[in-house]
């Protein structure tokens, strides 16, 4: 009788490109402890790891794709091929002078920043319908039928100049199931849009793209500074808002 050799799910992966949300599936390498691996590779940017790739433990993993930041996770597998992790990571186009065109940037260097992310100042296509904030269910008005795929999403406070992140983690028709409470009061008819993540690096590097659009150049930027987040509008259609300096001063500002 001829052995059986079963493979059970360890982590799903899916990568996309963090400006625009396009699937990232060519010239990609995976490096978990500093071993690279060779996870199978499936529809819709999504790698798929079984259990004699990943067992049981914690690991660092590298993600390496030509044209992006190289981005590294750690990853906790608690009970293999029972509720494996579901992991999306969004990678940062590289700064590149033959793309430079597509992009708006910004980039610097600003001590105890931790974290970088935006969303367009006008929001998105989808408008809330309705907030459920104790099952944590948002129904949304979603007439280009967004899947909904991004890693964060975000309510956008346009009249406040900040927006409201969370994950959605499961989905039922036009109903969002999501991973946090909402800290508002009336959700109705606010926009959603997608977040736009940055990368920062230990000394307080950061870079953030945004890819340009028919929607325009503003753009609601949020960096984690100090422990707090701070929120500034950034209009890429003025000159000033090429200044480096001009945005670290909003940033900072008490």
């Amino acid at each position: 009788m001829p052995a059986v050799i079963k493979h059970q799910l360890a982590l799903a992966l899916r990568l996309a490109d963090a400006a625009d949300g396009r699937e990232v599936e060519n010239n990609v390498s995976f490096w978990v402890d500093g071993k690279e691996q060779l996870p199978r590779r499936k529809a819709n940017g999504y790698f798929i790891f079984t259990d004699p790739d990943l067992l049981l433990g914690d690991y660092s993993l590298e993600v390496r794709a030509r044209g992006y930041i190289p981005v590294c996770r750690r990853v906790r597998l608690e009970a293999p091929g029972v509720s494996p992790p579901d992991l999306r990571l969004e990678l940062t186009p590289a700064p590149d002078p033959g793309t430079a065109a597509l992009y708006h940037s910004l980039t610097g260097r600003l001590p105890e920043l931790t974290g970088i992310d935006a969303v367009a100042a006008t929001g998105g296509a989808c408008q809330v319908k309705s907030y459920d904030p104790r099952r944590r269910r948002l129904t949304v008005f979603n007439p280009h039928r967004q899947e909904f795929e991004r890693a964060l999403y975000a309510l956008v406070l346009t009249d406040e100049t900040r927006y409201i992140p969370f994950a959605v983690t499961g989905r039922a028709g036009e109903t969002l199931i999501i991973d946090r409470p909402l800290t508002l009061k009336n959700a109705v008819n606010l926009p959603l849009a997608p977040v736009v993540a940055g990368v920062t690096g230990p000394e307080g590097d950061y870079i953030l793209r945004m890819r340009k659009t028919a929607a325009g150049g503003r753009w609601i930027v949020r960096c984690r500074w100090r422990e707090a987040d701070k929120f500034t509008l950034v209009d890429f259609n003025k000159p000033a808002a090429w200044d480096q300096d001009e945005f670290l001063r909003a940033v900072q500002q008490e």
